[in-house]
């Protein structure tokens, strides 16, 4: 695709510079942007990892009947950014804590 270019009058050239249209940014400002972003993204990437460290924690602390079922959750709770919103909301009362309700483990007096 070919790029077409309008030329402008001088008259326009220099009102839109003073009121900023049309200008690229010097390039500090442009580093500054992009390291900017660059923090925002990570900050962004760390909260959903934490999320999906946190339930991979759980679904290997937690009995879900069948290995099967339990490498099941894992891989669903690996899918970026929504795997671990997906445990959380079907998954997370599925498993069972290992001793929960279990009296044979329950040594009383």
């Amino acid at each position: 695709m070919r790029r077409t270019y309008v030329r402008r009058s001088e008259h326009e050239m220099k009102r839109n510079a003073e009121i900023g249209l049309f200008t690229k940014p010097s390039k500090p400002e442009r580093i500054k942007l992009d390291i900017a972003t660059a923090i925002v993204w990570i900050k962004i990437s760390a909260f959903f990892y934490l999320l999906t460290v946190l339930a991979i924690i759980d679904i290997i602390r937690k009995d879900f009947g069948t290995i099967g079922k339990k490498a099941l959750w894992g891989i669903i709770a690996l899918v970026p950014f929504v795997g671990w919103l997906v445990y959380l909301i079907f998954g997370f009362r599925k498993g069972k804590k290992p001793g929960a309700g279990d009296s044979s483990t329950n040594r009383g007096p």
